[in-house]
């Protein structure tokens, strides 16, 4: 991925979001959210099917609209049969850069960003590789 596309999602001052947070310590809503939280961004989780109000210390809500004070970026971890409602969900709260990892993306998705004006990668990328990588070069 061009670092400089890569930017745009990835940076210190950014708060994100994980939409498929999960307790599940073998699923990737669990893994990108510690990974997150370990590297000191500000993150928070989201999942409306949770029962728990946090993971590992971080903060979980129902829905991208219920974060007081909004994210920046939506990291969906979702199935891409779920990722319209995230999309219409982030359209809902003004979270405009989404960031599907791979397996949660689609042409679907791709196509419906675009008609909202979104800024997605969808491309198969993951964000914990990418960050990774920006931090290697940095």
């Amino acid at each position: 991925m061009d670092p400089e596309r890569a930017k745009r999602f990835i940076n210190e001052k950014y708060r994100y979001a994980v939409v498929g947070a999960s307790t599940h310590q073998e699923k990737y809503g669990y893994r990108v959210l510690v990974d997150f939280f370990n590297a000191g961004h500000k993150v928070v989780g989201v999942n409306p099917n949770s029962k728990v109000t946090k993971i590992v210390s971080v903060p979980v809500y129902h829905r991208l609209q219920d974060v007081p004070g909004g994210v920046d970026v939506a990291i969906v971890v979702v199935s891409p049969d779920e990722g319209g409602a995230v999309l219409d969900d982030a359209n809902f709260a003004h979270v405009a850069k989404l960031w599907f990892q791979p397996g949660a993306e689609s042409q679907d998705i791709r196509d419906k960003a675009l008609k909202l004006g979104m800024d997605i990668v969808a491309d198969g990328s993951c964000i914990m590789t990418v960050r990774d990588q920006l931090n290697k070069k940095a």
